[in-house]
């Protein structure tokens, strides 16, 4: 067996020490991944939904916007933040009369954690599964609807929405398709807004939940790019 050197032994003393006094191996250590966990959640339903705001939709997306976000995500996020600073403040450390920057290195450093989680597929692929928990993306409301596609035709898109309720969709010309043009058994949503019994698209998106390039503006797959139209 390797013995261990009194230096070795002072090294490891003085580390545990550290650690113990930044909390690493506590509690602290858990939100902060909590933390990162949750601000790559909403990072990523922001990268993947910013659409909605520069995809041709004008007030229709912008309200969609602010309708669908997860705010329990985002309230989720600062309840865990505060909970970190009150951990933070429990601690006796030295450089106490820096606390503010302190703070602010861990809630840059949560988001950049999270930013930087959500640009590789290991972290797309959580977050599409966790997303799906939360319905980001995918929610209904008074300017957008979202379901299964059962039919299309020149002019209407019919869907199944979570209710198994049939919807009609009516095109345009004007009509944005940012990820493509959708086919029987697409999911997908349209913003817009309710005409009757009939609902107006200002755009429609396709979602394909094997392909991450539909998730997010920044990496648009298949070659189709932004603010299509529906050919006549």
């Amino acid at each position: 067996m390797n013995k261990i050197t009194m230096g070795e032994v002072k090294m490891r003393t003085r580390v545990s020490i550290w650690f113990e006094k930044l909390g690493i191996n506590g509690g602290m250590a858990v939100l902060a991944s909590l933390l990162v966990l949750v601000s790559g959640l909403l990072l990523y339903w922001i990268n993947s939904n910013n659409d909605l705001l520069l995809g041709g939709y004008g007030r229709y997306g912008l309200f969609t916007f602010a309708q669908s976000f997860p705010y329990a995500l985002a309230l989720v996020f600062l309840l865990l933040f505060m909970i970190l600073i009150l951990l933070f403040r429990t601690f006796d450390f030295s450089y106490k009369n820096h606390f503010l920057a302190i703070v602010l290195v861990v809630f840059m450093g949560a988001l950049f954690l999270g930013w930087l989680s959500m640009r590789y597929p290991l972290g797309q692929r959580l977050y599409q599964q966790e997303g799906r928990l939360f319905r980001m993306g995918i929610m209904d409301s008074e300017n957008a609807v979202s379901g299964v596609v059962t039919s299309t035709g020149k002019d209407t898109i019919s869907i199944l929405n979570a209710d198994n309720k049939e919807i009609v969709i009516a095109i345009t010309r004007d009509t944005h398709f940012p990820f493509g043009n959708p086919a029987k058994g697409d999911v997908v949503r349209s913003v817009g807004e309710w005409r009757g019994n009939a609902f107006l698209a200002i755009g429609v998106r396709v979602f394909d939940e094997t392909n991450p390039s539909t998730l997010g503006p920044m990496m648009r797959g298949r070659g189709q790019g932004r603010g299509m139209m529906r050919s006549e």
